[in-house]
């Protein structure tokens, strides 16, 4: 990293990661909102605590993240926003743990690809992700989708990184991270590239050992005893040859390192096929493979433990439901009180939790803003919100902003921001629903707004 003295430039508007804050440039970032910016102040010595790799990643390797889905499994919960920008843990958005790993690997150059509802996952970069400053080599850049050759937008994961590869270009990275921007997981980023340039592969990705029932739509691969990977195919597939879904397989988690100019050669072969999903796991893995490619398999380690790691894909109602519930265990493995390895967000500036009454809250968390009047038990309550009294919430998450009223019971349920729940109200698998409320195949209740222009005040429909 460049030292900061050796700049000749006048000081930026906003200031790097790991630079100390100033109070001249506290609201530097037009447009920033009342949220404070992810606090670095302790990079360098999160630096010294941290294993990362000896060589210069935040010149040599730029990060794209992937967020374009359109989260048709997430039923009303993205509406109004992207997969991404999915609240979790109260205070976190998805995409902070893909960016927390990049800041922590030492990779300052970070691609994030938009398509579908992306305005408050915007908003959530600028407010606290815009700290950067390009002249000393740190970028976030929002790459949207354009009409460009022909096409409206994103075909496929593929496609998103073809449309941008004049941008990819004018970085001139030497390896290209492909990340998605729904998986929370404490990943070294660092660790994967080392063993990519020290084994010499073209493509590198990263895995772990699952019931081939809970591959999803994930790859799954074989390898060899050195690593390599030898087959590499989408689970439908695999299940369709016969193999038995309790069977234990080797499950992509949908994080590559790839040679540039060997995947620049492949996406534009992918571009070219009319048959393709444009897709990185279900086309050009095979296709890497089928072209006699060094492909190496790496499984997951935690970063900070460097036990087998967590991995979460919040894809559907069921899966976020358990990610939030698993963070309520006495020793949650996603264990966000590691200082080892910090996943950054911006704070919001609001006063904190108050218990009045008989409040009372058990096996829970519960975020700054919130006031609780009645019961919590193992749940999660987000910023700013109610709970009126004799009102009793179990085995829930409870998004931003919701008003509870009096005398209410929730159970196993998610309710969506900025909703109104009126006292008495019984949210439930047994409750009569109207839509977008839903009940997962679990028995999760989902309780949600309408889209906007449906019913209600318009000015609600601002996704937090």
């Amino acid at each position: 990293m460049r030292r900061h003295m050796e700049r000749q430039d006048p000081p930026p508007l906003v200031r790097p990661l790991h630079a100390p804050a100033r109070m001249s440039d506290a609201n530097a970032v037009q447009g920033t909102s009342a949220a404070t910016p992810v606090a670095l102040p302790r990079i360098n010595n999160l630096r010294r605590r941290v294993p990362c790799s000896e060589t210069r990643l935040e010149e040599d390797v730029l990060a794209v993240i992937l967020t374009s889905g359109d989260g048709t499994p997430l039923e009303a919960l993205t509406h109004w926003r992207c997969m991404a920008a999915l609240p979790f843990a109260g205070l976190y958005r998805s995409i902070d743990f893909a960016l927390s790993n990049c800041t922590n690997s030492g990779i300052r150059r970070v691609g994030v690809a938009t398509q579908y509802k992306a305005h408050s996952l915007i908003q959530h970069l600028r407010d606290g992700w815009s700290r950067l400053w390009p002249g000393s080599g740190e970028s976030i850049e929002l790459w949207p989708a354009q009409r460009c050759r022909n096409h409206d937008c994103y075909r496929g994961t593929a496609d998103t990184a073809y449309q941008n590869i004049h941008v990819i270009r004018e970085h001139a990275p030497t390896e290209l991270l492909v990340l998605a921007g729904n998986h929370l997981c404490r990943m070294n980023y660092a660790r994967l590239i080392d063993e990519h340039r020290r084994r010499n592969a073209d493509v590198t990705l990263a895995y772990m050992e699952l019931p081939l029932a809970d591959a999803g739509q994930c790859g799954v691969l074989s390898t060899d005893t050195d690593h390599w990977v030898r087959t590499f195919v989408e689970k439908p597939l695999a299940a369709a040859n016969g193999h038995d879904t309790a069977e234990r397989a080797l499950v992509s988690l949908g994080v590559y390192v790839f040679d540039t100019n060997s995947l620049i050669d492949l996406l534009r072969q992918d571009a070219s096929d009319p048959g393709s999903w444009h897709d990185f796991g279900h086309d050009i893995l095979p296709a890497a493979l089928a072209a006699g490619l060094r492909v190496l398999g790496l499984p997951f380690r935690d970063a900070a433990t460097d036990d087998a790691g967590y991995c979460r894909d919040v894809g559907t109602v069921d899966g976020y439901w358990l990610a939030n519930m698993e963070l309520l265990a006495e020793r949650p493995r996603l264990d966000l009180h590691d200082p080892a390895w910090p996943i950054w967000t911006p704070l919001s500036q609001l006063p904190p939790a108050r218990f009045s009454g008989r409040g009372v809250a058990r096996e829970s968390i519960v975020c700054a803003g919130c006031e609780i009047f009645g019961e919590v038990r193992h749940s999660v309550l987000s910023v700013g919100c109610e709970v009126g009294a004799h009102t009793v919430i179990e085995d829930s998450v409870i998004l931003t902003n919701v008003r509870i009223g009096r005398g209410c019971r929730i159970r196993r349920a998610i309710v969506d921001a900025e909703c109104a729940i009126p006292d008495g109200t019984v949210i439930d698998a047994e409750s009569p629903l109207t839509p977008p409320s839903y009940v997962s195949p679990s028995g999760i209740v989902l309780f949600a707004l309408p889209p906007a222009g449906e019913s209600g005040d318009s000015a609600r429909r601002q996704a937090p």
